[in-house]
C-alpha cells in the first residue's frame, strides 16, 4: 500500500510540474498530497466499524459519520495544513 501511495504522489507531482512547464511565465502549479485513512482513527471500535463499512450503498447516517470523519482527519493532516497555510499566505 505505501509503494501505491509514494508512486501515486509522484505521479501528481509530476502533473503539476507538467502543467507549470505548459504555462510559461506563470505562477507554478503546486501540489500538496495528503494521505487520509482509516487507519489513522484512534478509536480502535471506531477504526474496525469504518473499515467494516460497504463500499456501496451507504446508509445515509454513514454518509453523514464519513463526512464529519473526513473533516476531522483533515484538520490533523499536516500535509493538508499546509495546503491551508499556502492558500491564506497568497
Amino acid at each position: 500500500r505505501e509503494a501505491r501511495i509514494a508512486q501515486t504522489k509522484r505521479e501528481f507531482v509530476q502533473w503539476g510540474k507538467a502543467i507549470s512547464d505548459s504555462r510559461p511565465g506563470q505562477p507554478p502549479v503546486n501540489v500538496h498530497f495528503s494521505v487520509i485513512t482509516f487507519s489513522q482513527v484512534e478509536d480502535p471500535d471506531a477504526r474496525k466499524r469504518y473499515n467494516s463499512l460497504p463500499n456501496a450503498n451507504l446508509a445515509v447516517s454513514d454518509v453523514d459519520d464519513l463526512r464529519v470523519l473526513a473533516g476531522r482527519l483533515l484538520k490533523q493532516s499536516r500535509e493538508y495544513n499546509a495546503f491551508l497555510a499556502a492558500i491564506r499566505a497568497r
